[in-house]
Parts: C-alpha cells; sequence; structure tokens
C-alpha cells in the first residue's frame, strides 16, 4: 500500500483526496492545508490525519508521495520539501512560477533520484490522446503551425481564486496549452514574441493581466500562437473557454472541447463539464488517468510519463512569454 500525503485543499486538492481513497494501491496517510479549520473539516469527513504543518506531514507520516495542490505561486517549498525527504511528487502545473525555481526542483530531483511529475492532466483527455496518436500515425503530415486558446471568463479571478492577483494568466492557463502543442509536436521552442492587456481586472480590484498572447517558434521552424484571457464574460456556458487546432502538411487537426458533448438547457443554457466526472461511485477522466499513471510508474518503480525535464521546460517557455510581453521584444530561449 502507498501512502500518499495531500498539501492544498482546493478543489483539486479535495478531489484528489477521492482519488487516493478509491485507489486500492494508495490510502492517505495526512493532509494539510493553511486553512486549519478546512483542513480538520476534509480529515474528519475522511477519516483521515489532519496535519498541523507541513513539516508535520511529511516528517511524520511515512508518506511515499506527496500530492502539491497548493496556488501556483507556492509550489516551491512543499516540493523541495519532499523530494529533500525522498518522496516522489505529483505537483499541480505549472511545476512553479520561475525558471531559476524549477531548476532547483530539477537539481533536487536528480540528486534525490525521485520522482517529480506536473499534473499536465490534459495529456490524459480523451480528445487530445486521440489527436496525439493521429499525428504519431502521420494523419496529417507533418505540423507546421498551433493555434490555441484558454481562457476563463471573470468570475474566475473576481469570485473562485482569491489569489488571482499573485497569479496571471500564463501561469494559471496558458501553462495548460503550450504544454500540449509541445507534447504533440515533439518540439522545444527556440524563440517567443509576447503581448499582454491590463486594466480591466485592475479597475475590478484583481491586479494582474486581463491578457495574454504568444507568438512562439519550435526548433523545426513551426509556429505556435496562444491566447490566455480572464476576462470573458459570465454569461458563457461554463467557465472557461478551450480551443486547439494543429495544421499538417497533409492535412489538420481541431480540438474543441469546450462543450464537452453536452448541454443542458432549461431557462438558460449550460454545458456541464465531463473531463472529470463520477460513474459508479468513482471519479473518472482525465485527473484519475493522470493519477493512476503516477501511482503505475511508483508501484512498478519505473519512470514517470511526465519527466521533471517537461515541468521545467513549460516554465521556462512562460516566463519567457510574460518577459517578452513586458518588454515588446522577442525572447531566445537558450539551452
Amino acid at each position: 500500500m502507498l501512502r500518499g500525503g495531500i498539501v492544498g485543499l482546493g478543489r483539486l486538492g479535495q478531489r484528489y483526496v477521492r482519488l487516493l481513497r478509491q485507489d486500492a494501491r494508495t490510502e492517505i496517510g495526512g493532509i494539510f492545508d493553511l486553512d486549519a479549520a478546512l483542513t480538520e473539516r476534509i480529515a474528519r469527513e475522511n477519516d483521515v490525519r489532519a496535519c498541523a504543518s507541513l513539516d508535520e506531514l511529511i516528517d511524520e507520516c511515512r508518506l511515499d508521495f506527496l500530492y502539491v495542490g497548493t496556488p501556483d505561486f507556492a509550489h516551491v517549498e512543499p516540493t523541495l520539501q519532499a523530494v529533500g525527504a525522498g518522496l516522489d511528487v505529483l505537483v499541480e502545473k505549472p511545476l512553479c512560477t520561475s525558471f531559476s525555481d524549477a531548476r532547483r526542483i530539477q537539481e533536487a530531483v536528480h540528486k534525490a533520484g525521485v520522482r517529480c511529475v506536473t499534473a499536465f492532466s490534459n495529456r490524459y483527455n480523451g480528445p487530445y490522446v486521440a489527436a496525439k496518436q493521429a499525428i504519431l500515425r502521420g494523419e496529417i503530415g507533418t505540423v507546421r503551425t498551433f493555434n490555441g486558446r484558454l481562457n476563463d471568463t471573470v468570475f474566475v479571478p473576481t469570485e473562485m481564486l482569491s489569489w488571482a492577483a499573485s497569479s496571471t494568466p500564463g501561469w494559471f492557463l496558458m501553462s495548460h496549452v503550450t504544454d500540449v502543442a509541445q507534447w504533440l509536436s515533439g518540439q522545444l521552442p527556440v524563440e517567443v514574441f509576447g503581448s499582454e492587456v491590463r486594466g480591466h481586472l485592475r479597475q475590478l480590484g484583481v491586479d494582474t493581466i486581463d491578457s495574454l498572447h504568444a507568438n512562439v517558434v519550435y526548433a523545426d521552424g513551426r509556429h505556435g500562437i496562444f491566447e490566455s484571457q480572464r476576462i470573458l464574460p459570465t454569461g458563457l456556458t461554463q467557465v472557461f473557454d478551450t480551443k486547439l487546432d494543429a495544421l499538417g502538411t497533409a492535412g489538420s487537426i481541431h480540438l474543441g472541447t469546450h462543450c464537452h458533448s453536452l448541454r443542458v438547457v432549461t431557462d438558460r443554457t449550460r454545458n456541464p463539464g465531463t473531463y472529470d466526472i463520477e460513474i459508479n461511485r468513482r471519479l473518472l477522466g482525465q485527473t484519475a488517468f493522470l493519477f493512476q499513471a503516477f501511482v503505475d510508474a511508483i508501484a512498478a518503480d519505473r519512470p514517470a510519463d511526465i519527466s521533471i525535464e517537461e515541468g521545467v521546460e513549460n516554465v521556462r517557455l512562460i516566463e519567457a512569454v510574460h518577459r517578452a510581453a513586458e518588454t515588446r521584444t522577442p525572447v531566445r530561449l537558450e539551452r
């Protein structure tokens, strides 16, 4: 039985409580959140240990791995502490919010000889997996361009996330879509152009970027154009909107998973999410598949599907997008 710990009990952290409980190979050694009342409530509801600190969770709970579900700017400390204790780590995307910190984590992971997986859950989303397989079969020839977006309604930064001002649409959203493009292409980016828009969210009391755009050039010459905004109107049928097109020399692929093939119409129209859904009293979908793959790697003592290098490269790219947007000049990604 593999013992897992959870730090950060937000929406995703609570989802991982369920995932650890439903997998016959895992049990919860302990949980911790800075909100002590929340930690106690979740622990009581699930009959698990509530820890008063990260130190207690890592040092006293005899863990095999740690899931890090803290806000994106707060990934470094728990990840480094867990890696230093010899634990495998599954950390929410992005790995962290600076390339220098990403390199620190990478060095610590190699030194400790553990797994550190960034939770790029779209790699386990059915339509994206099918797209990857079609590309590998050569159905659209050689991919030459990507055009992708992942946007949120203004509800997310103003009401859903209390810490939105400490993040950006680049870290919170674009890290997803750029990872998918890199995963589908197998190519590393070499140059980035960027632009940003500010003002609307600041007027609403959230001092962060409204909109971020990136033009990414990859090593083989292909291009990607990416957009992430957090000011879409709340009248949308879901709190996010996502799309990715891949154009190849012999065809194209179009991923539009916003509607999830489900529409509910009453006095208003909704597109309930089906990425993660309960079936037969089990939570299934892309997050569950990601977790299962992580546990598979630990149980079989083999490398994880997503390497620490992939998490680091994603951070390198998103940091470069921000720098290009701030300076209004292209940024070369030297390796």
